[in-house]
């Protein structure tokens, strides 16, 4: 069986939640149904802050993201302003996308697809908070 790879990526400030819900949900059909592995990753390598103080060390960094991704995921927080503008990380993401079978996002995660410049055309939707 070929195991479907989904990666998501974070960043300092992210949102817990729309990290742990998510990747509890495919941790969990990869333990059911098998042949799912999920990762997370950062620009840096070492523990990630999320905006509650919690935080998560990544599997890997992105230069460390080596063969195919099946789902890419964004994460959102009030970090993703930073994460926008971090050229490394919205390139990996950009290229990483290119080859991925599906993107996605959580809340203002959209905002890193958009900066990744994959969002033209399309319609997203985002926190209500960040709509302005």
């Amino acid at each position: 069986m070929t195991s479907r790879r989904v990666v998501f990526a974070v960043f300092p400030g992210f949102q817990i939640l729309d990290l742990t819900g998510p990747h509890e949900v495919f941790t969990k059909a990869g333990r059911i149904a098998g042949g799912v592995v999920v990762e997370t990753v950062a620009a840096e390598r070492g523990p990630v802050s999320s905006s509650g103080g919690l935080t998560v060390t990544p599997t890997r960094t992105v230069d460390e993201v080596t063969g195919p991704v099946d789902t890419l995921v964004a994460v959102g927080g009030e970090g993703i302003e930073r994460a926008c503008a971090d050229r490394r990380l919205v390139g990996w993401f950009a290229r990483t996308a290119r080859g991925a079978r599906r993107t996605a996002s959580v809340c203002s995660g959209t905002f890193l697809l958009g900066a990744a410049g994959l969002l033209a055309g399309r319609r997203v939707a985002t926190h209500w908070r960040r709509c302005g």
